[in-house]
């Protein structure tokens, strides 16, 4: 029976040939050097290594504040 492998680490082109939009792949800047990578990003680049062509609109806009509280 052969070894399990994880996905990441040897790519099978199973994606090769399709276009993948991922929206929300961005980062937002922190203070956390540690902070890990988010669902978006995290499955733009695992697209991206098993063959698609990836896009990852970015747009800046402001953060709409916070409804103040009763």
């Amino acid at each position: 029976m052969p070894k399990p492998r994880h996905p990441a680490t040897r790519p099978d082109g199973l994606l090769t040939g399709r276009n993948v939009l991922v929206i929300g792949a961005g980062t937002r800047p922190g203070d956390d050097p540690r902070a890990p990578v988010g669902n978006g990003r995290a499955v733009a680049v695992l697209a991206a290594r098993e063959g698609a062509s990836v896009a990852c609109p970015w747009s800046v806009t402001p953060r709409i504040p916070a409804s103040p509280r009763p």
